[in-house]
């Protein structure tokens, strides 16, 4: 069966998702984080303080957040097509992580999800949506507090910055902003957000992820999870089905180690 068209955005902003394979951890070390941050930047278009174009680059980036196993992109194509650009971003991504991790294949599910955005009203839907993520996984309590999106840069611009948030502020009022990100996190019902399905990262019934894997790499040996990978098939069966008698949940163990969610339910 052939697969669905992407749907086309007329002003040429999506709203990009894009997740790891079996929804599997993405980022291991702080350098990974870095890392991607730094690709984004190869990327986006650089402006000047009075909104003049400094370098013609494929893409504008509104916001972005990267969580444990996906990213969230609100970006604008310009010179270069939107799968063009999430293509370069990923393989350049991709050709690290294998490298620094030592493994082979693919990191990222195979497409990459968008959908286009056309409104002002979806847009700064867009912006409370993406930077509340890590709030919504239960990460933090507050969107300031989390390292790896692009809400300090709303909140501390500096040259460096690899949001254009000047423009995304001439939509909505900083203040305004502000006001909605500090609200009780609730999706509006009117906008279909590109969902990570981020209950299944971190139920408040079950371990958190950052507990789960240091349980994991200790019961194994390991010291990444890239290593727990290379792990004989019996060998890491065996370390999930005892991490889950400790409350790790079942699809939680499987985007986390690669392993089939039948596999640790067999236990």
């Amino acid at each position: 069966m052939p697969r669905k068209a992407r749907k086309k955005s007329q002003s040429g902003i999506y709203h990009v998702m894009l997740r790891g394979v079996n929804r599997q951890c993405i980022f291991e070390t702080e350098s990974d984080y870095l890392q991607m941050l730094e690709i984004l930047a190869a990327l986006h278009v650089k402006w000047d303080d009075v909104g003049h174009i400094v370098s013609n680059k494929c893409c504008t980036i509104y916001a972005y957040c990267l969580m444990g196993n996906h990213i969230h992109l609100l970006i604008k194509e310009i010179d270069i097509e939107i799968g063009d650009i999430i293509k370069s971003l990923a393989s350049r991504y991709v050709f690290y992580f294998n490298r620094c991790h030592c493994r082979i294949g693919h990191l990222f599910q195979e497409r990459f999800k968008s959908e286009p955005v056309e409104s002002p009203e979806y847009f700064i839907a867009l912006l409370r949506y993406i930077h509340l993520n890590p709030v919504k996984a239960g990460i933090v309590r507050k969107a300031d507090d989390y390292r790896w999106s692009s809400w300090h840069e709303f909140l501390r611009p500096t040259a460096n910055n690899i949001c254009n948030a000047g423009s995304a502020l001439s939509v909505v009022t900083l203040d305004d902003l502000r006001e909605m990100m500090e609200m009780e996190y609730e999706s509006p019902s009117e906008y279909e957000f590109l969902d990570a399905d981020e209950d299944d990262i971190n139920v408040k019934t079950m371990l958190p992820d950052s507990l789960v894997r240091e349980r994991l790499l200790a019961a194994a040996g390991c010291s990444s999870m890239a290593e727990f990978q290379r792990l004989p098939f019996n060998e890491r069966k065996t370390v999930c089905l005892r991490i889950r008698k400790q409350g790790a949940g079942v699809r939680q163990l499987a985007r986390m180690t690669g392993l089939s969610q039948s596999t640790i339910s067999a236990g």
